[in-house]
């Protein structure tokens, strides 16, 4: 019995966006109440416990001079379990960027950190290197462990059984290294006949190509390289890549196939069914095809193996269908697989895996969290809806750190409208952030802009945006054409502006405030503090809403608000004068003096709305902000600013000149990066 067959009722989720301050939750039952848990949204569903990435290792946690935990620098990715049957205890393996870490859930009202496997590749200085992908699954108590982007990882094997005496968390060691493989990007496991079949391989060694390496996990130490298999013609190009597969013993209506072991893979472009019961030569069954296909993603079969549940992870992003899509095949004869029907959800967000338990698929989904489905209905190709956190028309889209970049962007749906405010709109889309550029598509995406390559759609990532922008989904789904200054969408536009506004007050949009306050202020009690706080973040938000208005019209309001004696206001004036650029050039004079404010973070506003309309060299003032900060917040707010004004603006950076008191994690990132001297890490 797999653990995703005994692990009923207790969900557990990891690819959840939360503030870098955020703090994890134990002890109690958060029941979802009028559509929230613990500030997460939810229908039917509680929320049992979360652990934030500070309580996921071994390494000393820093703090800034306030106490405030300082975040690790490492992302999570993807999790499995694994169930010790002499014990019956419990354990969560949770797939962080560089490594992966093992909790016990046996109590999941109380999870408990016991240490991490760190990943099998290193950097220059010995160091895990990070990986976006990494996947894990279990066999005989033991785990084993892959990443994608990570040409000398291999298989990891580990032996679970070391949880069971762990009484401090630690940093454990490699079982065994399986390197028959480099970069792979899942690994599948039969539990019933104790086979692994790795997908999704690239990069150094791969004696399969990209198909299925199939592995003998019977002494499960020490596996063995068993097969390939690969189907060309059913990915991309022509060629034989498998994303993922569901491998089972079949126990399905097909006769022919009974008792044969059997791989469904989803190929990008095809569903291709093989059997795989001769491990040295798998034989193929069917390939299936189906309308609309972008990038035939995962999928799980039936617990009967009549019906096979696929997700396309781009048809909707693409406009090749309206809403989320969830394809239902009919199985009842292997050999020629039909498509029974498609089931639409009601929003427009990417599905990504599903699994099977008891007549359920539970399904999540970038953006729109879990949806559960029923099978009333598989057999006329239907599906019905149990469970589904985003059911409505309207849904609230937020945006403000990725890692080391800043930015503040806020998004309101209706129906297939969408509306996208751009507090710092001046920023591009592109600027910096480590972990787009160690991609190679985004670098070679921005040599191409610096080179004068690109058309102007394709320009749009790496230039400044417009304060406000609307697009209709249904017949712009990649949002190309912004139609807030069309005078037929003038009253739409009013409709959205006004609702999302209503929504930011609603809940008291803490990012009024920059970071370094909320960590310092909001950080025990954000819901208190924004409560206690109501009335100056409705002011903050007028005062943003005037880069809303012609700067004619505004222009003395803002001349008011730099001169103002709150530091807020004073920091938000110059936010709005960064945003209408060169009109606001006659505020410069009023905006000079607040490069020596007694905030730190108003002398950054300042030094970027005035280095922006080349009106000051800014960066002897931000210079000075960093030398002299003494938080991680406050110096990335300031980073960011430099390397805005230096990317964008063209401004000269001298790094001699910067002298920091902390100088780690995100930051050292940041001055690597404008020292020109961070590491050559594409994947």
């Amino acid at each position: 019995m797999s653990f995703v067959q005994r692990l009923t009722g207790l969900i557990l989720l990891t690819l959840v966006m939360v503030p870098s301050f955020a703090q994890g939750i134990s002890g109690a039952r958060q029941v979802c109440d009028s559509g929230t848990a613990a500030g997460f949204e939810c229908s039917n569903v509680d929320l049992i416990a979360w652990l934030d990435r500070s309580q996921l290792t071994t390494e000393p946690l820093t703090t800034d001079p306030f106490g405030n935990v300082i975040q690790p620098t490492f992302q999570m990715n993807d999790m499995w379990g694994w169930e010790h049957e002499e014990s019956g205890r419990s354990f969560l393996l949770a797939g962080r960027t560089n490594g992966t870490a093992f909790v016990e859930v046996t109590d999941p009202f109380n999870p408990v950190f016991l240490g991490e496997l760190p990943s099998s590749e290193v950097d220059s200085q010995g160091n895990p290197r990070h990986s976006v992908w990494r996947d894990m699954k279990v066999y005989d108590n033991h785990a084993y462990i892959v990443a994608d982007g990570a040409p000398g990882h291999g298989m990891q094997v580990f032996d679970l059984t070391q949880l069971l005496s762990v009484t401090d968390p630690q940093v454990f060691s490699l079982t065994n290294h399986y390197t028959l493989l480099s970069s792979v990007h899942n690994i599948v496991i039969n539990e019933d006949t104790g086979y692994a079949f790795a997908v999704g391989m690239g990069g150094g060694v791969q004696p399969c190509g990209s198909g299925l390496h199939i592995i003998d996990l019977s002494d499960p130490a020490n596996p063995e390289f068993t097969g390939c298999y690969s189907e060309f013609n059913t990915s991309r190009g022509g060629g034989a890549y498998t994303h993922d597969a569901h491998c089972v013993v079949y126990e399905g209506p097909d006769a022919d196939w009974a008792d044969s072991e059997i791989c469904v893979n989803s190929n990008e472009r095809s569903v291709v069914i093989t059997d795989v019961t001769q491990k040295q030569a798998p034989t193929p069954i069917s390939i299936g095809q189906y309308p609309a296909t972008e990038y035939t993603h995962q999928g799980w079969l039936s617990d009967d193996h009549r019906y096979y549940f696929q997700g396309d992870e781009l048809d909707e992003v693409r406009g090749a269908v309206g809403n989320t899509r969830t394809v239902i095949w009919d199985l009842q004869d292997l050999d020629d697989p039909v498509v029974a029907g498609e089931f639409f959800a009601q929003r427009n967000t990417i599905d990504h895996n599903m699994y099977v338990l008891d007549e359920k698929i539970y399904q999540c989904n970038y953006n729109a969290g879990l949806q559960v489905l029923t099978f009333d209905g598989v057999a006329n190709g239907e599906l019905d809806v149990q469970i589904d956190l985003a059911t409505r028309d309207e849904v609230f889209g937020h945006a403000d750190r990725f890692d080391e970049k800043f930015d503040m962007v806020r998004t309101y749906r209706k129906g297939s409208w969408k509306y996208i405010r751009n507090y710092q709109a001046y920023y591009a889309d592109g600027l910096q952030n480590n972990y787009r550029y160690r991609q190679l598509a985004y670098d070679n995406w921005r040599d191409l802009y610096r080179v004068d390559r690109l058309n102007p759609v394709q320009r749009q990532f790496f230039e400044r945006r417009p304060v406000e922008q609307l697009f209709n989904l249904a017949t712009d789904p990649h949002e190309v054409k912004n139609l807030a200054a069309d005078p037929a969408q003038a009253k739409r536009l009013a409709d959205m502006r006004r609702l999302l506004r209503d929504k930011m007050k609603s809940i008291n949009d803490l990012s009024f405030y920059h970071e370094n306050r909320m960590v310092t202020a909001a950080l025990e009690d954000g819901v208190a503090f924004g409560r206690k706080n109501a009335k100056q973040v409705s002011r903050l938000s007028d005062l943003a809403d005037l880069a809303l208005q012609p700067f004619g019209e505004v222009q003395a309001a803002l001349g008011q608000a730099l001169k103002s004696k709150g530091a807020l206001h004073r920091y938000w004036a110059l936010k709005v004068c960064a945003n209408f650029g060169d009109e606001a050039k006659p505020l410069a004079k009023a905006a000079e003096p607040l490069l020596k404010d007694k905030n730190l973070m108003v002398r950054v506003r300042a030094a970027e709305f005035l280095g922006s309309i080349k009106a000051v060299d800014p960066m002897p003032t931000l210079y000075g902000v960093v030398n002299t900060a003494e938080t991680e917040q406050a110096l990335m707010i300031a980073f960011n600013t430099i390397v805005y004004l230096r990317d964008q603006i063209g401004h000269e950076y001298d790094p001699s000149k910067v002298k920091l008191k902390f100088n780690k994690g995100e930051v050292y990132r940041r001055v690597q990066y404008l020292a020109g001297t961070e590491p050559n890490t594409n994947y």
